[in-house]
Formats: C-alpha cells, sequence, structure tokens
C-alpha cells in the first residue's frame, strides 16, 4: 500500500546534491512529490522524478517562452512523464499557451492564481479558488498547493532556495550567483510565509541540512530528516 501520509515539496536549491542514495530513492518512488519551475528540464541532474510539478511565475512573454520550453522537454521524456500525475499553472493570462499544451500533453492540470512578488498575502488559499500564500518564494506557494490537494497529510520541505548556499542544483560549475540587494528580504519574507502555513494549520517540517543564514528563532518551524519513519 502506499504511503500517502507525507508529501514532499523539493525546491530547486545545491542542497540536491547533497540527498543520499537512499533519500533520492524514496523521493524517485514516494506518491506525493512535489517540485517547481524548471526541474523538469534537469531532473536527471537531481536523480529522481516528481509526480507533481507547479508552474508558479507567468510574469511575462520571456516567462511563458521559458515554460513553454519545459513543457517541449517533458513532451519527449517518457520516463519523467511515466510518473507525472499532476501539474499547476499559474492562472494569469499569459499562461493560456501554456494551458494549451498541457492540454495537448495529455497530463491533467489545475489552474492557481498567486500575488505578483514583491506583493504579500497573509492568509493561506483553502481551496483553488482562492489564491495561493504569495511571500516571495514559489516554495511557500508550492506548499499551500500540496496542502490544498492533500489537506490531510504532513508536509516535508527540501531544497529551499537560499538554504546552504545561493544559487540552483542545475547551475554549472563555478557560475556566479546574483543574489542581488533584496537577498536578506527575501529570505525573510520567505521564512515568514513557511511560518503562516504552519499557523494555519498547515503541518509543514523544515528537513533541510543547513541554510545559509541563521534564521530566527521565531521564523523557525519544526525539523524532521526527509526520511523519518521510512
Amino acid at each position: 500500500m502506499e504511503d500517502t501520509s507525507v508529501t514532499f515539496v523539493v525546491g530547486n536549491s545545491r542542497q540536491i546534491h547533497e540527498l543520499s542514495e537512499e533519500e533520492t530513492f524514496l523521493l524517485d518512488s514516494h506518491p506525493r512529490v512535489f517540485t517547481i519551475n524548471w526541474f523538469p528540464v534537469y531532473w536527471h541532474f537531481a536523480g529522481f522524478r516528481p509526480t507533481h510539478w507547479a508552474q508558479m511565475d507567468c510574469l511575462d512573454r520571456h516567462s511563458v517562452a521559458c515554460f513553454n520550453y519545459v513543457l517541449e522537454v517533458l513532451k519527449d521524456d517518457e520516463i519523467l512523464i511515466s510518473r507525472a500525475k499532476n501539474y499547476f499553472v499559474n492562472s494569469r493570462d499569459t499562461a493560456r499557451e501554456l494551458e494549451q499544451n498541457l492540454v495537448a500533453s495529455g497530463i491533467p492540470f489545475n489552474r492557481f492564481t498567486r500575488g505578483y512578488y514583491p506583493e504579500k498575502n497573509d492568509g493561506i488559499g483553502r481551496s483553488f479558488s482562492e489564491k495561493m500564500l504569495q511571500c516571495a518564494s514559489s516554495l511557500v506557494g508550492a506548499v499551500n498547493i500540496a496542502h490544498v490537494l492533500f489537506p490531510e497529510t504532513e508536509i516535508r520541505l527540501y531544497g529551499c532556495e537560499l538554504a546552504g548556499s545561493p544559487g540552483h542544483f542545475y547551475d554549472r560549475a563555478g557560475d556566479e550567483v546574483n543574489i542581488g540587494q533584496d537577498y536578506d528580504v527575501f529570505t525573510r519574507r520567505m521564512w515568514e510565509g513557511f511560518g503562516i502555513l504552519l499557523e494555519s494549520g498547515v503541518r509543514v517540517f523544515d528537513c533541510n541540512k543547513k541554510h545559509s543564514s541563521m534564521i530566527p528563532e521565531c521564523k523557525k518551524i519544526p525539523k524532521k530528516r526527509l526520511t523519518e519513519g521510512f
């Protein structure tokens, strides 16, 4: 019987490279594994395939072009598609092309909405007719989506942006990462978002192995090992 008591939400940070063989196997076989944005293009570098994927931003034509490329990769990757259960598209006007491509792919998908960065809303979405929580990070919104879909499960968070060291797991070795002047603001608001989710009844656990800066005590969420209980 499949274990549906846990849902994994995994970001694109460099901590992906620190996953053990046991952790990678779990993520490649568990029935509820969410990833976001560019992950499907580079999943081979991570070593596991998600069951759910959320395209969090459709800000402009450039964003749409980028994610159309993601969908082209998905269409031709039978190994990845074999695990796919549901995709999620931010339903702004610019997302219509993405929806058309998803329809053509035959993969079930849901629409959702979230605010524009640096907009912030203090309440979580309880259904897909409500706006998902926007607190800087795509992962905050992804945890909200996972909770709407599977409200009865605990959510384990890994691969958090700016956790460990800035950058993505698919960046080339030696690439400089431009974290910008908003780094501290972004990080603070991201952890505020996870705190709002926790306070709203979402059972979210921090499974990251390290963080690039000390998280204030008031913004910490409970920790668990990624494979605890498995």
